[in-house]
């Protein structure tokens, strides 16, 4: 078992709050914490005691017995899943949880408003108030766990897994909020608010939930607080970049004596290893590799040149197996009770796996790096174009680009322009949505377009920064982290963090320039410049310089194409999404029966294909394993 700072990262919550108040009964709060389990079902009556009930299941409290957990947290009205800081201070992660749990709830207490902004990290907090008339709860603006809720019977409950908000009941066909299949079945994406279920929403990130004794609740919303630094030299940036990135990794691993990093081979989880390294010397590269796909070879070879650079050890695993005919890359997914259908959910399993047989107690990954350091193309060029006052000077500027880029660039360029400038007068278009257009039935494509994309939408001072804010806010408040930390790590007792998922980091990111994330050299764009520049001389120029990655699309086009036969039972004319009326079962057959289709398509058919399968544990009485 491993020490109680190495699973505080990462314990479930769930809880129940009654509403509705009599005049003969004081109001109770009641929380349980989980690992991977479904007990509150079982036992959420009991737990609406005359006191508060702080009850775990396992850690963070393995030294104490039952009675002296009762005793302890007697008086206790917080409760953290995740890691929070305050300052120095840091919440969730030491030897003494009871303890940092009461200093975190004597900080509440000490204003008429809890301070939640005041909290930075990765993290879900409930809390009750002394006088305990409502029932707070708070998701960090960077919070990649989600958190759902549910009123029922004049119980308010919520968990970090929807499977416990069922009590006595068992999810079905019927508890499924059939308006969102047809995004979820071709995009992924749902609205930051609700979740696959009729009657359970969720908490998007930065969300504050308060609920008062009466059964009204209250919303607020703490988002993120952009400062401009487009005029920062680049220089500047990049120290201040290194010293946020470093700063960020050593809260998300502090305290971890041995760490494996996704080491993938790109420059973002290249960056994440350099600076794990300089926490402990204990750092293993996990690295994904399919030998069959020899498209994907130079991936292990940058991957070997990083730890090589870096003295690290480097664990390659080869999944070719799970692609192969009648592979596990689609049957890994069977039996969860929230719809995921994560391209490479097999691999995350796989690591948990091997760093739990390792001794490593958090895994780090380059999640979301690709977001906040990398910009388009084009704004090298929008960024010198728009100082332009008159026609003259637009004229004066396009020539300094003709003459700097050459000719065949510069034409490149205004066509790229051109195509810009249609694009922003066209209504936007989910691209997946409009994909998924070959197989749904009209009436469940023009639901999706109906329901659009999920994304958050807010003006910042530069033309990257608004694009990779609606981007960061649609990566965080999506589903990953939850159901991977749930089902894979979890029950491993390994964390998986995101260092790059970090406040301070994620905001100066948002006020960087169109300067500080691509430029031009030789007519080539240059992405993820500032960041390139602060790690310059630590990593290898081949990483430093490489700015094309091979296409892991690969994986789902090999599995799809040995495993034509699984797909054509999954999507048939059986399938319960074709029986809703949400896919063309005669259109998916017609797609996977021809060998080009199949390729292109084969991404939105494994996202079909997770739909599918969660349609049917539920269908089949939730027998199997239960997330």
């Amino acid at each position: 078992m491993k020490s109680p700072s190495s699973l505080t990262h990462f314990v479930g919550l769930a809880g129940v709050f009654p509403y509705i108040a009599t005049q003969d009964s004081i109001l109770n709060w009641s929380i349980l914490s989980i690992i991977d389990s479904s007990t509150l079902h079982q036992n959420s009556y009991e737990l609406l005691s005359n006191k508060i009930l702080l009850e775990q299941c396992l850690h963070p409290f393995p030294q104490l017995q039952t009675s002296q957990i009762k005793a302890s947290t007697s008086v206790l009205r917080v409760t953290l899943c995740g890691i929070a800081q305050l300052g120095t201070q840091v919440f969730g992660r030491g030897d003494n949880t009871l303890s940092e749990l009461h200093a975190l709830q004597e900080f509440l207490d000490s204003g008429d408003s809890p301070p939640f902004g005041d909290l930075d990290g990765d993290f879900i907090l409930t809390y009750l108030p002394p006088e305990r008339s409502c029932c707070f709860i708070y998701r960090s603006v960077v919070g990649t766990r989600s958190v759902y809720y549910r009123f029922l019977r004049n119980h308010f409950l919520w968990s970090t897994n929807p499977r416990d908000l069922f009590l006595d009941e068992r999810p079905s066909i019927g508890s499924v909020d059939i308006e969102l299949l047809p995004a979820l079945t071709v995009a992924g994406d749902i609205p930051p608010s609700r979740t696959y279920y009729r009657d359970i929403q969720r908490i998007p990130s930065g969300y504050c939930l308060q609920v008062r004794c009466d059964g009204s609740k209250k919303v607020s919303i703490d988002d993120f607080v952009v400062r401009d630094c487009t005029k920062l030299e680049l220089s500047e940036a990049a120290s201040q970049l290194r010293l946020l990135i470093g700063a960020a990794v050593n809260q998300k691993l502090a305290g971890c004596s041995k760490v494996g990093i996704l080491l993938s081979g790109g420059f973002d989880s290249a960056v994440a290893a350099f600076e794990a390294a300089k926490i402990t010397e204990n750092v293993t590269g996990i690295h994904w590799n399919w030998k069959e796909l020899s498209i994907l070879r130079d991936e292990q070879t940058a991957a070997q040149s990083v730890a090589n650079k870096l003295g690290i050890e480097l664990t390659v695993k080869d999944f070719s197996t799970s692609i192969s005919v009648n592979g596990d890359y689609l049957k890994c997914m069977n039996n969860l009770t929230v719809p995921f259908s994560h391209s490479f959910f097999h691999c995350f399993l796989n690591s948990a796996t091997t760093a739990n047989e390792l001794g490593i107690s958090a895994i780090a990954s380059g999640h979301l790096g690709d977001t906040i350091f990398q910009g388009h193309w084009s704004d090298p060029i929008f960024a010198e174009l728009m100082p332009a006052q008159n026609p003259l000077t637009l004229v004066k500027t396009f020539g300094a680009l003709v003459a700097r880029y050459g000719r065949v660039q510069a034409i490149q360029t205004l066509r790229g322009l051109s195509q810009i400038h249609m694009e922003k007068l066209q209504p936007e278009d989910h691209p997946r949505i409009e994909l998924g257009g070959a197989w749904l039935t009209p009436a469940a494509l023009e639901k999706a377009r109906e329901l659009g994309r999920y994304t958050y939408h807010r003006e910042l001072p530069s033309i990257s920064s608004e694009s990779v804010y609606h981007n960061i806010k649609q990566l965080i408040n999506g589903e990953l982290d939850t159901a991977i930390v749930t089902h894979a790590f979890s029950p491993k007792g390994v964390a998986l963090v995101h260092p790059f998922a970090d406040r301070a980091l994620l905001e100066f990111c948002l006020s960087l320039g169109v300067q500080h994330r691509a430029c031009f050299h030789a007519g080539d764009t240059i992405s993820k410049f500032t960041l390139r520049l602060a790690y310059l001389r630590d990593l290898p120029q081949e990483i430093i310089g490489r700015e094309v990655r091979s296409p892991y699309v690969a994986v789902a086009e090999s599995y799809c194409r040995n495993n034509c036969s699984e797909l054509s039972q999954l999507l048939g004319e059986e399938s319960l999404l074709a029986q809703l009326e949400v896919i063309d079962s005669k259109r998916m057959l017609e797609i996977l029966s021809n060998p080009q289709t199949l390729q292109r398509y084969s991404p939105a058919l494994i996202r079909a294909a997770g739909v599918e399968m969660w349609l049917r544990f539920l269908d089949s009485g939730n027998t199997g394993h239960q997330m």
